[in-house]
C-alpha cells in the first residue's frame, strides 16, 4: 500500500514579512483583527512599519536579539513583525515568567532590547540587575515605570508608534541564513535552549501549516493559545495573516468567554489543546447557552486526545466537523497532520507538505519498516538550523543518514503502511502539562537552591486532565522534618520563581534517588 502525502509546495526564498505583506496589499480594508479592537490589514502593516522605523532610530540593528514579553494582543503582532522587518532576531518569552526565568533567557539569548507588557515589568526590573547586556526597554502600557536603571533607555510602545512615519529602511536579509526567531525549547533534556529559525524556515512553516487549515479570507480564527511559542506564531498568527483571515485575540483564557466570542464573531476555525476539548465536553450547558455552530474546523495538538472526547464534542455541537490532530515540536513545526479526506484520530497524521518522517531503531539507528517501533525522525524546510550557542546539544538533536540531516524528535512511535505517524512513548524526560513542555532539569536546578533540599529529581506523573503534572522526589538536609508543612514551603519557594504552569504539584520525600551514569 502506498503512503498518503500532503501537497508539495513551492516556497519562495523570501523573509516572512515580505510574503505576508503581499496579502495585505490585496486586502487592505479587510479586518486582520476584530477583537479586542478592530484593525484592518492596511492599518496593521502601517503600524508594523512605524515600529520598525522606531526600532532602527533608537539603535536596534540587524541580528540583534529582542526579547518580546507580551500576551496575545495587537501589540504583540505589531512588535513581532516590526522586529522581523529590520532583520533583528525575535525572542518571544512567556509573560508569566518570573525574574529567575527572565534572567536566564536574557543572558542566554544575549538580548539587548526588551519589549515588555507594563504589568510584567516588576519581574523584569528584578532581572535587570543581573542582565548587563540590556540597553533598552520598551513598555507596552500607559506610562513608563519610574524605577528603570539610569543606564537603560526607556520608551513607551504607543509613543514610538505615534512618533515615527511608516518608512523603515530596507534591510538586506538573507532568508536561509539570518535568524528570525529564537524559540526556547527544553528539547529532549536539560535547561531551555534557543532553537534558531531562519526567515525562510518560518515562511516555509506557515505556508506548510496552511495546508492543514485550508483557510480563506472568509474565515475567522480565535487565538487563545499563546503567541510566544511556535504553535502560536507559526500555526496561528502567521497562518491567519497569510490567508487574509480575521482573528479574535484572547490574552487570557476563560471557557465561557471563549464560547461567547465564538458566537459573537461567528468563529469558524479554532486551534486548541486537549484540556480545552475535555473542559468543553464537561460543560454541555455551554453548547445550549451559546451558538457554536459557526465552527467548521477544530485543530488540536501538543498531546493526544481520547477518541471519546472528540466524538462527544461533535455530539454536543450537533455538527459533524473535522477535528484534526496534528503534531509539531519547537525544533520543527508543524511536521504531521491528519488530512481532511482520511482522518485517523488515534494518529498524529501523515507528514506535512515538503516534510519526511522515518523511524529508526533505538539502539542501532537503522531505518525501520512500517509498523516497527523506534524513534521518529524528520526533516523539512521548516526545521531549526540548530540550538543557539549549544554545539554539543546539536549533536544530540541531529542525525545524518545518507548525507541528509534529520531532527531527532525524542518521541517513540511507528509509521503505518499508509504513512500515518503514531506516538507510543517518549525518549524525552520532558513533562507535558496541559500541552506545555516543562524541563525537569530546570525545576531540579531551582529546587537545589532551596536551603532545605539536599537532592531532587522531577518526573511527570500521569494526570487525567493535565496529561502530566510535575512531581518532585526530594532528599531533605539533616534535621529537616518530612512534613506537609515542609512540602508546602518548598512548593511556595518554586512558585515564587517560575511561571504557574511549571509549579511542582506534588512532593514525595525519599532517602535516596537512583542515578544513571549519565
Amino acid at each position: 500500500m502506498s503512503s498518503l502525502k500532503h501537497t508539495r509546495l513551492w516556497i519562495p526564498e523570501l523573509p516572512m514579512h515580505k510574503v505576508l505583506k503581499k496579502i495585505a496589499e490585496e486586502l487592505p480594508d479587510k479586518h486582520a483583527i476584530i477583537h479586542p479592537i478592530k484593525m484592518t490589514y492596511k492599518e496593521l502593516w502601517t503600524n508594523v512599519d512605524k515600529f520598525a522605523a522606531a526600532l532602527t532610530d533608537i539603535g536596534v540593528r540587524k541580528g540583534e536579539k529582542v526579547l518580546l514579553v507580551e500576551r496575545n494582543t495587537p501589540e504583540f503582532v505589531i512588535a513581532f513583525h516590526g522586529i522581523a522587518e529590520i532583520g533583528s532576531t525575535i525572542v518571544p518569552i512567556n509573560p508569566a515568567y518570573k525574574a529567575w526565568e527572565l534572567t536566564y533567557h536574557i543572558n542566554d539569548s544575549e538580548a539587548e532590547t526588551v519589549v515588555v507588557r507594563g504589568e510584567c515589568y516588576p519581574n523584569l526590573k528584578e532581572a535587570l540587575s543581573k542582565t548587563p547586556n540590556v540597553k533598552r526597554v520598551i513598555i507596552i502600557g500607559e506610562k513608563k515605570p519610574e524605577d528603570v536603571p539610569e543606564n537603560i533607555q526607556t520608551y513607551l510602545f504607543q509613543d514610538l508608534i505615534k512618533k515615527y512615519p511608516p518608512n523603515p529602511p530596507e534591510v538586506d536579509i538573507k532568508p536561509k541564513e539570518d535568524i528570525a526567531i529564537l524559540f526556547y525549547s527544553s528539547g529532549t533534556t536539560g535547561l531551555p535552549k534557543g532553537a534558531m529559525h531562519t526567515y525562510y524556515s518560518q515562511t516555509a512553516a506557515f505556508m506548510i501549516c496552511s495546508c492543514f487549515w485550508d483557510p480563506s479570507p472568509e474565515d475567522v480564527f480565535i487565538f487563545f493559545l499563546p503567541f510566544f511559542n511556535i504553535y502560536g506564531i507559526t500555526c496561528q498568527l502567521n497562518v491567519c495573516l497569510w490567508n487574509g483571515s480575521s482573528m479574535v485575540l484572547l490574552s487570557e483564557f476563560h471557557l465561557e468567554e471563549f464560547c461567547k466570542l465564538i458566537e459573537q464573531y461567528k468563529v469558524t476555525c479554532v486551534p486548541v489543546v486537549p484540556p480545552v476539548l475535555i473542559a468543553l465536553t464537561n460543560r454541555p450547558d455551554l453548547f445550549k447557552k451559546y451558538d457554536l455552530t459557526s465552527l467548521s474546523l477544530v485543530c488540536y495538538g501538543a498531546a493526544p486526545t481520547p477518541l471519546a472526547v472528540v466524538e462527544k464534542f461533535k455530539e454536543l455541537l450537533k455538527k459533524n466537523i473535522p477535528i484534526i490532530n496534528w503534531s509539531g515540536l519547537t525544533e520543527c513545526s508543524p511536521f504531521t497532520s491528519n488530512p481532511f479526506y482520511k482522518i485517523k484520530n488515534e494518529s498524529a497524521g501523515i507528514p506535512a507538505a515538503n516534510t519526511e518522517a522515518k523511524v529508526i531503531d533505538l539502539e542501532t539507528n537503522e531505518i525501520l519498516p512500517p509498523g516497527k517501533v523506534g524513534e521518529i525522525i524528520l526533516r523539512g524546510p521548516q526545521q531549526t538550523s540548530g540550538y543557539w550557542k549549544k554545539p554539543e546539544k546539536n549533536k544530540e538533536l541531529f542525525i545524518e543518514i545518507d548525507g541528509k540531516r534529520w531532527v531527532r524528535t525524542g518521541d517513540v512511535g511507528y509509521i503505518d503502511e499508509e504513512g500515518y505517524v503514531y506516538f507510543v512513548d517518549r525518549v524525552k524526560e520532558i513533562v507535558k502539562f496541559k500541552g506545555y513542555s516543562i524541563a525537569p532539569a530546570e525545576l531540579e536546578a531551582l529546587l537545589m537552591e532551596n536551603p532545605m533540599v539536599a537532592d531532587a529529581a522531577v518526573i511527570g506523573k500521569p494526570d487525567p486532565f493535565a496529561g502530566e503534572i510535575p512531581k518532585a522526589f526530594i532528599i531533605l538536609k539533616p534535621n529537616i522534618p518530612k512534613t506537609k508543612e515542609t512540602a508546602e514551603k518548598i512548593m511556595s519557594f518554586v512558585k515564587e520563581k517560575v511561571a504557574d504552569y511549571k509549579q511542582i504539584r506534588e512532593i514525595e520525600f525519599v532517602d535516596n534517588i537512583p542515578r544513571t551514569a549519565s
